[in-house]
């Protein structure tokens, strides 16, 4: 067992928020030996062509060698900790980008010139390719109110990766924050995958108060991440906790409760989650369709109750759009913040 590097494989792969470089805080307290990555995260192809060393992964770095980011750096020593098994993460994120750039030339899937090539060749040399386990994707902001090109896009890398990666057992989908990009609509598209494709999950970014407008500090911010991401895959593919409030809070369904139209009760979809409310969270919903606004509000278990300052019941939908910065947030009892929607119906009292 003298060549063995690692035991499970993991691909990080988005925009500035899969780079995850240190903006505050150092997450590299959480390097060891058996936390690694093969070549070097770049844009060039003579770099990528010439690098075929392991390096212990390195959390800070936006590009270089063994650079995977401060949260999948989190994720990756909790998984060693917790399960005792070396894992290798390989990013190849690059910041600012659309969907559109991430995608595979499918005439040449190696192709160094795209950024799909350059990861996919890292991910054979090292004899990886056939053994990821799954793959984590934090993409959106630059998509903008592209909704429809995010989804056609995603839909398309997730076809390519199954054929290149076919050992792939989950995708994991970074849900974006509201801040430098990326309408609800896009992100309701995000929320739908799930749905859609039952290897799946979506995650929020809601309920971390590290964040700058776009990126995040390390603490509250990109930690925060790694960890829910470690429960959640820690659930999936070990076996582990199945405990309430793993996954973040999704609505199920948004009901009228009075015959006035005046009160909307929301129920999200783990009936046994236990949902906190900061005051002023109301500010973040809004009726779709109306001009009744939401007033106030309340949480209790797995339900939200909002308070409208008029009858809302000839509204379309409603939505939950999040903000920038810190609170105040709708989490759950492991602190992770609801997942932003729109267009969800309203049943009638």
């Amino acid at each position: 067992m003298a060549d063995l590097v690692a035991g499970d494989v993991y691909v990080v792969q988005g925009q500035s928020n899969a780079v995850a470089q240190q903006f505050s805080g150092d997450a590299n307290v959480n390097q060891g030996p058996f936390l690694r990555s093969f070549g070097t995260r770049t844009s060039n192809a003579a770099t990528t062509a010439a690098d075929t060393t392991w390096y212990v992964a390195e959390g800070n770095q936006g590009f270089g060698p063994g650079a995977v980011g401060q949260w999948s750096l989190r994720l990756g020593r909790l998984l060693i900790d917790a399960h005792q098994v070396p894992i290798a993460i390989v990013n190849g994120a690059h910041g600012g980008q659309p969907i559109t750039f991430f995608q595979r030339n499918d005439g040449d899937p190696e192709d160094l010139a795209t950024n799909y090539g350059r990861l996919l060749t890292r991910m054979r040399v090292a004899s990886l390719a056939d053994g990821v386990r799954a793959i984590l994707f934090y993409q959106g902001e630059s998509d903008q109110s592209d909704a429809t090109g995010h989804h056609d896009g995603w839909i398309a890398l997730r076809e390519d990766w199954l054929e290149d990666y076919p050992t792939v057992e989950r995708f994991y989908v970074t849900q974006i924050r509201r801040g430098c990009g990326g309408a609800v609509e896009l992100r309701e598209v995000q929320r739908g995958f799930a749905d859609t494709f039952a290897n799946v999950s979506v995650m929020s970014t809601t309920g971390l108060d590290g964040h700058d407008g776009c990126h995040y500090a390390y603490e509250v911010g990109y930690a925060e991440l790694g960890e829910r991401y470690a429960a959640l895959l820690t659930r999936d593919l070990y076996g582990g906790d199945d405990s309430p409030d793993i996954d973040a809070p999704n609505p199920e369904t948004a009901a009228f409760s009075n015959p006035q139209g005046t009160q909307i009760v929301v129920t999200v979809r783990d009936a046994a989650s236990t949902l906190s409310w900061d005051q002023g969270a109301h500010q973040h919903f809004a009726l779709e369709g109306s001009s009744v606004v939401v007033t106030g509000g309340s949480a209790s278990g797995a339900q939200i109750t909002l308070e409208l300052s008029g009858d809302g019941s000839g509204a379309s939908g409603l939505r939950y759009i999040g903000h920038p910065g810190p609170g105040p947030w709708v989490r759950n009892a492991t602190g992770v913040g609801l997942l932003a929607f729109a267009g969800l119906s309203i049943a009638a009292n």
